[in-house]
């Protein structure tokens, strides 16, 4: 069974298009949770949240508590920021899992299938190309 976090960067073996990003990273409702309280200052705490009373919210729900997200590309003429994707990409790809339609993997003590959304299968086009369908132990 494979692990996940919050945060890794995951791909599918058939994402090999050249020119377009190819990798995507695991998002969770309780890192997310956390992400976000980091970025709040003191005068903002009031906002905070508790990562697993935002869990068990989505959970009671019936949402996802874990999913895959593609970060936005931005079309420049800045040659400088073109190399620095570029090098961030290689990197990107240099450390990202691998994965494939029907995978099982845990994520925070959960079991889930990947699945990969219609019309993914071989290039990112959409922000949440791989699911996490939740499976029964």
């Amino acid at each position: 069974m494979i692990e996940l976090k919050h945060g890794d960067r995951v791909r599918l073996a058939t994402w090999v298009h050249p020119y377009d990003r190819t990798t995507v990273d695991v998002v969770t409702v309780r890192g997310s949770t956390a992400d976000h309280n980091a970025t709040l200052s003191e005068a903002m705490a009031q906002y905070h949240e508790d990562p697993e009373a935002a869990y068990f919210r989505a959970r009671t729900n019936g949402h996802q508590t874990a999913w895959t997200y593609q970060g936005g590309n931005a079309l420049t003429d800045s040659k400088a920021y073109y190399e620095a994707m570029k090098v961030k990409e290689a990197a990107d790809l240099a450390r990202a899992i691998l994965l494939a339609p029907g995978d099982v993997v845990q994520i925070e003590g959960e079991r889930f299938t990947v699945q990969v959304a219609r019309g993914n299968e071989k290039v990112i086009r959409n922000s949440d190309p791989i699911h996490f369908i939740r499976t029964p132990v």
